[in-house]
């Protein structure tokens, strides 16, 4: 931003106290707009509707059987069943990304092993969480860091995906 518009800002934002006295004026209206002018525009928000669907069955249900993680996953991404288990889903991806690198926000993650080897699968909100069924209570998504999976679990975090059921994620 050059100077001549920051300093039209801190006259606007010094103005601002006038506004919100007179709010009905005229100038009050000129004020907002030549304010609004020189704001930098929001920035766009991306939508996931994988974690938009984790994050509504998380609020509102219905619950949903113990163990079905790669359904449920799969529901979220809209892809067909082909893959049983989260485990062999992970072992046929094609293009996959270890533990030591970041899970990108809106990607399915897993992890392997268990007690009957049918490993586990959730879907990274990037920031280190994902969303995760019966983490903290059965038969729901729930937020969660991806250490807990381990932790809790005591599962191996094998890293993220870019396909699912060989489905590119986009």
């Amino acid at each position: 931003m050059s100077n001549r518009v920051t300093r039209a800002r801190r006259l606007l934002d010094a103005l601002m106290g006038w506004v919100h006295k007179h709010p009905k004026s005229d100038r009050a209206g000129r004020i907002r707009k030549a304010r609004k002018a020189l704001s930098p525009p929001a920035p766009k928000v991306k939508v996931y509707p994988q974690i938009k669907a984790a994050r509504e069955q998380s609020a509102n249900g219905p619950q949903f059987g113990v163990g079905e993680c790669m359904m449920r996953v799969r529901m979220c991404y809209g892809i067909p069943a082909v893959n049983p288990d989260a485990a062999t889903a992970w072992r046929n991806a094609r293009v996959k990304h270890g533990p030591r690198t970041k899970a990108p926000r809106g990607y399915p993650v897993f992890w392997t092993g268990g007690s009957h080897g049918f490993g586990h699968v959730a879907i990274a909100t990037g920031d280190g969480n994902c969303w995760s069924t019966d983490i903290k209570r059965p038969g729901f998504f729930d937020l969660c860091p991806i250490s807990e999976i381990n932790a809790r679990w005591g599962l191996t975090y094998v890293g993220w995906a870019e396909d699912l059921n060989g489905v590119p994620i986009k």
